[in-house]
């Protein structure tokens, strides 16, 4: 076998989600958007859509994964203060929070359901199944959307549409979920070690610098390579114009998806893509020398985490 082959074998069986568990994602994430819809109070937004977004609607959700992301567009209007301002993030992301715990009441009086303001969303979180579901409100702009973000007290400029049409063009080449998969796995392997990028952020990645025509294997490895390369303790630009946040990773509409990353995980990210780099060097050495078991060993140590379920 090649790297190549061997990592294709690790993403089909050992990191793609289980069936079971998306059905049964999905079937209450369509519970929650009927409720939502259905409510009388759902009016005090006016709710104008809800979508599916990130790694679920792209396909490249991992066994095991714990969020769903919905996409609650709002009307524009519905969002004015009596005087006439737009709501801050906060008080946008309290209220949503308040009309979702009406909605499940019984299940969250219950201790079954939990409800939560995050940085952009409202986290709604299952606990007998391990599932939390993010619903990101959005108001809806000529140039995409703006969404909350609580840290800074602004609304700030998105496209998710854009950023999902641009990843499912590139996905015309199975490579670009398998890479992006990966990617995911080794991230979660190395989630104690500090590793924090965004998922969006290693869709970007893969997309941007795969290789023409290439693999699973040099997409990977390029892509690691790339945040190897990266010097700690300074700004980061792994994609798109700088900003002043320690790690810039911009998606097709501009916005910064690695905007909330702070410079020690910074420095974590690119200490562990070089020990990643190196891994994956020892298992290649391992192939050339005929120790096909090592080097599948060696791979899913880096790329699978555990108790991936």
């Amino acid at each position: 076998m090649t790297i190549d082959q061997i990592l294709r074998a690790i993403e089909q069986h050992d990191l793609r989600p289980d069936k079971k568990r998306v059905e049964m994602a999905t079937a209450r994430a369509q519970s929650l958007v009927r409720a939502i819809n259905d409510a009388d109070h759902a009016h005090e937004f006016n709710v104008l859509d809800i979508q599916a977004h990130g790694s679920h609607a792209r396909g490249t959700a991992l066994r095991g994964f714990k969020d769903y992301d919905l996409l609650v567009v709002l009307n524009e209007d519905a969002l004015r203060t009596t005087a006439g301002k737009r709501r801050t993030p906060s008080n946008t992301l309290s209220r949503l929070r308040a009309s979702v715990e009406r909605v499940r009441g019984p299940a969250v009086s219950q201790g079954h359901v939990n409800v939560r303001s995050q940085d952009h969303s409202v986290g709604v979180e299952y606990l007998n199944h391990d599932l939390r579901i993010d619903l990101v409100p959005a108001v809806r702009t000529r140039a995409g959307y703006m969404i909350p973000e609580k840290a800074s007290g602004t609304w700030v400029k998105s496209d998710p549409h854009q950023h999902h049409q641009a990843f499912m063009h590139a996905c015309r080449s199975p490579t670009v979920r398998r890479a992006t998969r990966l990617l995911k796995g080794w991230r979660k392997r190395r989630k104690d070690a500090g590793v924090r990028i965004p998922s969006c952020g290693l869709e970007i990645l893969v997309m941007g610098l795969r290789p023409p025509n290439g693999g699973t294997y040099t997409t990977v490895d390029a892509v690691l390579r790339h945040i190897a390369r990266q010097r700690p303790k300074q700004r980061m630009v792994l994609y798109g114009a700088p900003s002043n946040s320690p790690v810039t990773l911009r998606d097709a509409s501009g916005f910064n998806v690695a905007s909330e990353m702070t410079a020690k995980e910074r420095d974590k990210l690119i200490e562990q893509a070089r020990k990643a780099v190196d891994e994956i060097e020892r298992a290649e050495t391992a192939l050339q020398r005929g120790r096909e078991d090592t080097a599948q060993g060696i791979l899913a140590n880096l790329f699978v985490p555990r108790n991936l379920g």
